[in-house]
C-alpha cells in the first residue's frame, strides 16, 4: 500500500512538473513571437492559465499527501501526545469538511460550465473547473489515510499509556 501511495504521489508530482514546463515554454514562445516577430499565438495565454490552475491544485494535493502544508505545530507540540493526536484528527476532519464543500460546489460549477467554451481554445470550461472536485476528492482520500494512521493503536493512546506505565515502573525502582 505504501509503495502505491508513493508512486501515486510521484505521478502527481510529475504531472505538475510537466504542466509547469509547458507553461514556461508556451509563455516564453508567446513573448518571443509577440515582440520579436509580431505574430502572437492567440491561444497561448489561455492554455497557460488553464494549465496553471490545474498545476496549482495538483501541487496542493501533493502537499496534502506529503503533509507539507504550513501548520502551527509549536503550541500543539506542547500538548501531551494523545491530545496532539486528537488535534491532528480534528484538523484533518475540518479540512475534509472544507474540501467536501469545495468538491460539491466545484461539481456544480463544472456542470454549469460544461456548455461554455473557452474563447481561444474552444474547450469546455467545465474541464478547467474539474480541477476543484478532482483534487478535492484526492486530498480527502489522503486526509482519511492520515486519520487512519493517526488512530492506529500503536501510534496513539495505547503508546502513551504504555510509556506512562513504564515511567511509573521506573519511578518505583
Amino acid at each position: 500500500m505504501e509503495l502505491r501511495r508513493k508512486r501515486f504521489i510521484t505521478l502527481l508530482e510529475a504531472i505538475s512538473a510537466a504542466m509547469f514546463a509547458v507553461v514556461i515554454v508556451i509563455t516564453f514562445a508567446q513573448v518571443v513571437l509577440r515582440y520579436a516577430f509580431k505574430a502572437p499565438m492567440f491561444w497561448a495565454e489561455e492554455l497557460a492559465r488553464y494549465l496553471f490552475i490545474w498545476m496549482s491544485f495538483t501541487g496542493a494535493t501533493v502537499a496534502v499527501a506529503l503533509q507539507a502544508h504550513t501548520r502551527i505545530g509549536f503550541f500543539v507540540g506542547l500538548l501531551p501526545r494523545p491530545l496532539q493526536k486528537a488535534v491532528s484528527v480534528l484538523v484533518n476532519l475540518l479540512c475534509i469538511a472544507f474540501l467536501g464543500i469545495v468538491g460539491v460546489k466545484g461539481l456544480s460549477i463544472v456542470r454549469l460550465a460544461l456548455t461554455n467554451r473557452s474563447p481561444a481554445l474552444g474547450v469546455p470550461l467545465g474541464l478547467v473547473y474539474l480541477a476543484l472536485p478532482v483534487n478535492a476528492a484526492i486530498m480527502i482520500g489522503y486526509l482519511l489515510v492520515q486519520i487512519a494512521h493517526t488512530m492506529r493503536p500503536a501510534s496513539g493512546v495505547l503508546e502513551y499509556v504504555r510509556s506512562v506505565g513504564q515511567q511509573q515502573e521506573l519511578n518505583k525502582q
